[in-house]
């Protein structure tokens, strides 16, 4: 049996040290208060997303339990949860002080076309396993999480050992003084070119009416660092005022077995800031207006652009089973190649609803964030989202993911993903899971490529209430 590891350690040298310095500042600034709190608060818990996600064998799903970085799409301020906060109501059975070990996976795994290739499909067995561990600390003025995912998967078939394939998160929370937060997010990911497990397109939370797009499969390997850090201050009873900045680094690599196909590499660095104002009309609905900055550095195509944006927001709570935030305003992209510059109007809506026993999720954007696939300029994106408790046993979700880039550098390039799952629990920690996903890629420098991913096991959750 051939053994292949991935090397992180030279993985993380070779990244442009951006995102970390940022999370190196925010450990200085945090850790010599944050070590002497003693309050032993539990560590984040994912059951906002329970019904966003299609990989947990139940509602306690460990999906949303890893903090997203702020995008860097000007639809999102950047603001971040709280996830250390007191208002944890859920401990895990396994916890050392700080340190717990929130839940664990073991499954087969099958793909149709294990390294996405278009013109040489190779199937794989597999089997794989991962697991979520959390430490944090502090207490209700400040905090520090940091959230590690590592994954394993084993594949005789194709005779070779995937190891190091994990998300490494911190997420620090600060308040300075009666009106200051300060907030911190810094995500590592790490994404061999071959199926992981099935995630949804989407997760959502229905306490916040927020929700987290994932991106999509694709031909390459990907690794990812983001940071984002933000300064909110209360200068009103109704009105905040948010200064946010970030910084993203994405890698993406075409590790391909065919003598016909060739390493490809794209790296894209991207810089953003920007100030948003929201005043809260009630306890239900408010408004907002923010601008934003970007710059992003794209190599190997001469894409180097910025964009200027102005985002108007609104978001209510319509009833407390019925949430819609909508997001539209202007943005102008800036090309350094002398490429004619592009105006866009930006839209976000976002459409949560809460039934009897199950929930639902509409998501559409026209945005510039990543997605799977670096561009440097627009794309319109379609998600849906939809779970169901049909027993307290029982849930069955599905969902899918469209989204359609408009490169300036190549043709237009169209991505789907489709998935289902179903999950039966048989003790409050211990259930089995099933799920399917179909993902396509066409367009641009990726020829129709296709892949069925089918998976099936055991899941674990730590997580209980209090």
């Amino acid at each position: 049996m051939k053994l292949k590891a991935v090397n992180l350690k030279a993985l993380i040298r070779g990244m442009p040290p951006g995102g970390f310095l940022v999370c190196a500042l925010g450990l200085i600034l945090l850790f010599p208060t944050i070590m002497h709190a003693q309050d032993d608060q539990p560590p984040a818990s994912d059951q906002d997303a329970a019904s966003a996600s299609s990989d947990s064998a139940a509602s306690d799903s460990d999906h949303d339990a890893v903090p997203e970085p702020g995008s860097t799409s000007t639809l999102d301020s950047g603001q971040v949860a709280n996830h250390s906060g007191s208002s944890n109501s859920r401990v895990s059975a396994l916890q050392w002080g700080h340190l717990a070990f929130v839940s664990y996976d073991a499954f087969y795994a099958y793909d149709s076309n294990f390294r996405f290739s278009p013109s040489h499909p190779q199937r794989s067995d597999a089997g794989a396993s991962r697991a979520l561990f959390t430490y944090a600390i502090g207490n209700e003025r400040e905090s520090l999480t940091i959230q590690y995912r590592p994954f394993v998967l084993v594949s005789q078939d194709q005779q070779d050992f995937d190891f190091g394939s994990s998300i490494v998160n911190f997420h620090m929370l600060r308040h300075m003084g009666s009106r200051w937060t300060f907030n911190l997010i810094n995500i590592f990911s790490y994404s061999p070119n071959r199926g992981e497990f099935i995630d949804a397109t989407i997760s959502s939370s229905f306490s916040t009416g927020n929700v987290v797009q994932q991106s999509f499969s694709s031909i390459t390997t990907e690794l990812r660092g983001a940071s984002t850090a933000n300064f909110s201050n209360r200068i009103a009873a109704h009105d905040t005022v948010t200064f946010h900045a970030g910084y993203e680094y994405v890698n993406l690599s075409n590790h391909s077995d065919s003598i016909s196909e060739q390493d490809n590499f794209q790296t894209t660095n991207t810089l953003n800031a920007g100030v948003a104002w929201s005043h809260a009309l009630s306890s239900n609905n408010n408004i907002g207006i923010g601008y934003n900055y970007d710059r992003k550095y794209i190599q190997g195509f001469g894409g180097n652009s910025q964009f200027h944006s102005l985002i108007l927001t609104y978001n209510q709570k319509i009833r407390p089973t019925l949430h819609l935030r909508i997001q539209v305003g202007p943005s102008l992209a800036v090309y350094d190649d002398g490429t004619p510059n592009r105006k866009a109007l930006l839209a976000s809506a976002v459409l949560l609803k809460k039934l009897n026993n199950s929930n639902f999720s509409a998501l559409y954007t026209r945005d510039y964030s990543y997605d799977g696939i670096i561009s440097n300029t627009y794309h319109d994106r379609f998600d849906g989202l939809y779970s169901r408790n049909f027993t307290p046993r029982w849930e069955a979700s599905l969902g899918g993911g469209y989204v359609i880039d408009h490169p300036t550098f190549t043709t237009e390039v169209r991505s789907r993903t489709a998935w289902a799952s179903l999950a039966y629990r048989f003790t409050q920690e211990w259930g089995l899971f099933a799920s399917f996903s179909n993902a396509a890629t066409e367009g641009g420098l990726h020829p129709f490529t296709t892949r069925n991913f089918l998976t099936v096991g055991l899941h674990w959750s730590g997580l209980h209430e209090k």
